[in-house]
């Protein structure tokens, strides 16, 4: 089977593409999450499209339409935002897993561009490895640090920063606004606990809404990421698509 697109197939074709053999792939990334004041709601979703497209060296893939909302607690603060609980992210996937898997396919891929999102999909995986469903998802946390390091220049930073600025700056830089772009390092430089506007709140204050330095972005820097980043996923897929492939023991600090 060559890649093909879930909702441009007949649902005859559907039920030859969805077998044991497949791997579906599901874009999973915000379509209404802040991500400063110079870049758009929908960041996170233009990212897993674009690396959703860098998917077309691989075979045996069957690609779903994305979807843009899941948990995301931290960012509620800002307006535009919406975040589903936790529980109902949880409950919304496995149900469209299982509606999937009803008529054959077993193996799922979450193209997943957030990091809250990470203690949706690990329970998840967990409890439909009981159903004979597995999944596998890209965990920024594991896939990013090491590519970062060698050219980040900010002193540190997670969201709407040098990293992903430099990235939008390379698949779409139309919608970065570089001269709405600043520096955001909190109180101590450091992220704890919910994205907060105003100083006198619980959490981490920032009122543009980034953790690090976007004025240092470039599209090269983007670039650069995102082939490795790309590559990683490729590689990922390639093992999870093997008949051999064994599921990775529980990823505890997803699970409290």
């Amino acid at each position: 089977m060559e890649n093909r697109y879930l909702e441009q197939l007949s649902w005859p074709e559907a039920a030859n593409a969805l077998t044991e053999s497949a791997c579906v792939v599901i874009p999973l990334g915000a379509q209404l999450k802040e991500h400063g004041h110079h870049l758009p709601l929908n960041t996170d979703w233009l990212l897993a499209d674009y690396l959703t497209g860098q998917l077309s060296a691989l075979q045996n893939l069957l690609i779903t339409p994305p979807i843009g909302l899941s948990f995301f607690p931290a960012f509620t603060d800002y307006p535009g935002t919406v975040s589903l609980s936790k529980h109902c992210a949880g409950l919304m996937l496995e149900e469209y897993l299982q509606a999937l898997s009803t008529h054959g396919a077993r193996r799922f891929y979450f193209l997943n561009t957030g990091i809250s999102t990470n203690w949706v999909l690990e329970p998840l995986r967990l409890k439909l490895q009981q159903q004979h469903i597995e999944i596998l998802y890209s965990d920024l946390l594991e896939l990013l640090p090491d590519i970062e390091a060698p050219i980040a220049e900010q002193r540190c930073g997670s969201h709407a920063d040098e990293i992903e600025t430099s990235m939008m700056l390379y698949i779409a830089p139309e919608r970065v606004r570089m001269e709405l772009a600043c520096c955001e390092y909190g109180r101590d430089g450091k992220q704890s606990g919910p994205f907060r506007r105003q100083p006198e709140q619980n959490g981490f204050y920032s009122p543009s809404g980034i953790f690090g330095d976007a004025t240092l972005a470039t599209a090269e820097k983007g670039r650069v990421v995102l082939l490795q980043l790309a590559e990683r996923i490729r590689r990922q897929l390639r093992a999870f698509s093997q008949p051999g492939w064994h599921p990775a023991p529980p990823a505890e600090r997803y699970l409290s």
